[in-house]
């Protein structure tokens, strides 16, 4: 019962009342002038009976004047209050005292001039714009409370099992709904297990059905919660003026046993309680446990409600789930009666009082207020007596064996879109399996997938081996790892600790990217090069052009920026000549050429003077023989000499000289141009 103060419920109640009503829609204000008509529907079951755990969005379908563009999900928000002039008969109350008898100052007294304050004005629920239509010049809106937003996928970041709490806490949260005092969550209970497969509207009604409460949103806008339990105070009473007529669609409605169906698929279930199947409440929750089940039987055992219709003026103020008390006439007769004084249970008066259930509360406002009133239930011949076909059996004999397309198994669907479909209960991983289609995802992204148009499987992540070893063929654009070990590799780039197998194939392998030193085989130039820095290196180049020449194989060491070619001379190098056996060695002396016979040095030459090597050992034997003529080895205290002319080649007379066993010896000159002889 959403409250308002006492005098609106006085004014509520008078015969002569004045309804008001307005409208925001989004920023703008309708007065009832501009409102033709609306109709606000609000349900908790909208079965045959009494159900735990709905959660039913409430509707209004509202008509305005008006000119204006009114966006989709535009918030519209319906206010009514009563007024009341009163007559002679019947005088307008007064709270308190009398405006005589106060004794506040004007500038002190609360109370209004109309007698209302701005809180009497009762909101009819908050309202989102779903669809629209026009009727000559009047816009009709569909709209429907916030309960709506809950029918997305539920994906939870808990770690299961967890705390119901925590489950609504989430769901909450993220739906930006906001709860009051009303809902009551036992800390004990628990959800074994992710709900994957769910919406959250339907995990929030699971959650409310183990505590025997249905979900709705408040008048207000605040998501409330309402609990049934035996023995409960009812919120309003309805005297005879109150309503049309009533009509009682069956006995009284009672419950004496539960049961609680956990597999909603196989029909798995908890029981509690002894009672008839008219006595039997059905409740579906996969959460429950058989405790959870007692704690249900605890709160229901002997809760009863009487069904009816009821046709009453509107008392906005009503709420869904509420249960009211009513007096209803009987017209049955003493002189009438055909039983017994002991089975009579005709009250004197002829009044008799009964409680029900508001499952379907519908108000209209057309320039008044009126409501519609339903609580429903099975008869005890639907309860006890359902007569099932052949075929009806066959087809339930069926559903209970058969795997259902778009239903969820505990995360696994069947759907002839996706085909064998595996969620996590969190939504981070999922997985589909189709002849067509095979793909792993995680938190939305494909990591590993099949490309059925081009014949290839793909992957995004890191692929990691159980025991390490990949066999075969492996082709990819970069291959990182500690250990690599297979047949064949194939790729641009290719890191690893170890790296080991047959083949390896790649435009360029580098034992380091961009540091020294380091060690290189590049295919793009036939290079192999070893580097202590960029300037300072020795490599091997299996096609090398020098300048002025072919493309030779060469061997090259370069310092600093020097360079080695047949034009110039650097550190050193090796080049082979093309369609030859023979090749250059050079060095910063010179280039020599060399022949595959290296014992035939008249085929080395220096190519800046194109001596050969032959020539210059054969010079140097003749400048060694002619000093070893010059040395005789019979002088033993100084040297006589011999002349040939007068030519003595300027050594002056008494030089010491040395022995070639390092003694002593001095040398007498002989005249001019002399030729010493030993």
């Amino acid at each position: 019962m959403y409250p308002i103060s006492p005098l609106l419920q006085h004014y509520l109640k008078q015969p002569e009342r004045i309804v008001n009503t307005y409208a925001t829609v989004g920023s703008s204000v309708y007065n009832k002038d501009r409102i033709v008509d609306w109709t606000v529907e609000n349900s908790l079951s909208l079965g045959d009976e009494l159900q735990l755990g709905t959660a039913i969005p409430s509707k209004l379908i509202i008509k305005l004047r008006t000119n204006e563009v009114i966006p989709p999900n535009t918030r519209i928000v319906p206010y009514v209050t009563v007024e009341f002039s009163g007559n002679s008969s019947n005088p307008a109350p007064t709270l308190g005292d009398s405006w005589g008898n106060t004794g506040n100052a004007w500038g002190q007294e609360e109370q209004t001039w109309g007698g209302f304050a701005p809180s009497d004005w009762i909101p009819m629920g908050e309202f989102y714009v779903d669809s629209r239509e026009r009727q000559k010049d009047v816009w009709v809106f569909t709209c429907y409370d916030r309960l709506v937003m809950a029918d997305v996928p539920y994906i939870s970041s808990l770690t299961y099992p967890t705390t119901m709490q925590a489950v609504w806490d989430e769901i909450c949260t993220r739906l930006d709904f906001h709860y009051g005092s009303s809902v009551q969550i036992n800390p004990a209970y628990r959800v074994p297990v992710g709900p994957a497969g769910y919406s959250c509207r339907q995990v929030m009604g699971y959650i409310a059905a183990a505590h025997a409460a249905c979900i709705y949103m408040g008048k207000n806008g605040e998501l409330k919660w309402r609990q049934f339990k035996a023995g409960e105070a009812v919120s309003a009473h309805m005297s005879l003026s109150d309503y049309v007529h009533i009509k009682q669609t069956n006995p009284v409605k009672q419950y004496r046993r539960v049961v609680v169906k956990y597999n909603l698929l196989d029909n798995l279930t908890y029981e509690a309680g002894t009672g008839s199947e008219n006595e039997t409440l059905y409740v579906d929750c996969p959460f429950a446990t058989q405790a959870t089940t007692n704690d249900l039987l605890q709160r229901l055992n002997g809760f009863a409600y009487q069904p009816v219709t009821i046709p009453a003026r509107g008392y906005p103020q009503y709420e869904q789930g509420d249960r009211i008390s009513f007096d209803q006439k009987s017209n049955t007769a003493w002189g009438n009666a055909n039983f017994s004084w002991k089975s009579a249970k005709i009250p004197w008066g002829g009044i008799t009082h009964y409680e029900t259930i508001l499952m379907h509360v519908v108000f209209t406002y057309a320039g008044g207020i009126k409501m519609q009133l339903e609580s429903k239930s099975k008869s005890d011949q639907q309860s006890e007596f359902v007569v099932k076909g052949a075929l009806t059996q066959q087809i339930e004999l069926l559903n209970e064996n058969a795997v259902r397309k778009g239903i969820p198994y505990f995360g696994v669907t069947i759907s002839p879109e996706n085909g064998f479909t595996v969620q996590r209960s969190d939504g981070i991983s999922s997985s589909t399996w189709n002849s067509d289609k095979f793909e792993f995802n995680v938190i939305g992204q494909k990591v590993f997938w099949l490309d059925t148009i081009n014949k290839k499987l793909k992957f995004s992540g890191t692929l990691e081996g159980a025991d390490g070893i990949f066999s075969g063929r492996l082709e990819a654009g970069e291959v990182i790892g500690s250990t690599i070990i297979g047949g064949e590799i194939t790729g641009s780039s290719i890191w690893g600790g170890v790296i080991r197998g047959s083949n390896i194939y790649g435009t360029n392998i580098a034992t380091s990217e961009g540091s020294f030193p380091l060690a290189e085989m590049s295919s793009s130039d036939n290079m192999f090069r070893v580097k202590q820095s960029n300037t300072n290196y020795a490599e091997f180049r299996a096609n090398y052009t020098p300048t002025g020449g072919a493309a030779v194989p060469a061997l090259r060491f370069v310092r600093g920026n020097d360079y080695m070619d047949f034009g110039g001379i650097g550190p050193g190098g090796i080049f082979g000549m093309q369609a030859q056996n023979d090749f250059y060695l050079m060095s910063s002396r010179g280039v020599y050429h060399f022949l595959s016979y290296f014992n035939d040095f008249s085929q080395v030459t220096d190519l800046r003077t194109g001596t050969t090597l032959r020539q210059e050992l054969d010079n140097l034997n003749i400048t060694v023989g002619a000093l070893v003529s010059m040395i005789n080895g019979k002088a033993t205290s100084g040297i006589s000499t011999g002349f040939s002319g007068s030519h003595n080649h300027g050594i002056p007379d008494g030089t010491v000289l040395m022995r070639f066993d390092g003694s002593p010896v001095t040398y007498h000159a002989a005249p001019a141009h002399s030729h010493a002889q030993i």
